[in-house]
């Protein structure tokens, strides 16, 4: 077993709230490609604090597209970053929002307790998909 019970290579310290690793759910092994993982945040934050914290995720310069709103559970948002998206095919990085389902059935802005990081594809312009 890896980090808190995770499989190894599966969650990375240092522990958000004192339990849940800020890094988890990471799909992909040793010396392949990342394509989604999830990124825990500290207690109280909130969307803006999230955004700016999901943001650093990817490098300078990237930034935030299309919204999808359309999904109560979640804010689904792709970013642009031209270094990121010149090594993925057909697809682009997106960013999905969560408030804790034991907090609420839906995404709180003032409330805002992990992202996941993973892909929105070409065709998908303005519907991101669902959470």
């Amino acid at each position: 077993m890896g980090e808190a019970g995770f499989d190894p290579g599966a969650a990375f310290l240092p522990l958000v709230n004192g339990k849940q690793p800020q890094y988890a759910g990471v799909t992909g092994g040793p010396g392949k490609r990342i394509t989604s993982y999830e990124v825990y945040f500290s207690a109280g934050t909130d969307l803006t604090g999230a955004k700016a914290i999901a943001l650093k995720e990817f490098p300078t310069g990237s930034k935030f597209g299309v919204e999808d709103k359309d999904e109560p559970h979640c804010l689904l948002v792709d970013v642009h970053s031209p270094k990121v998206e010149a090594l993925m095919e057909r697809s682009r990085p997106m960013v999905a929002f969560y408030t804790s389902r034991e907090v609420s059935n839906i995404l709180v802005p003032s409330h805002v307790d992990y992202a996941i990081m993973t892909v929105a594809f070409d065709e998908e312009t303005t519907d991101l998909g669902s959470c």
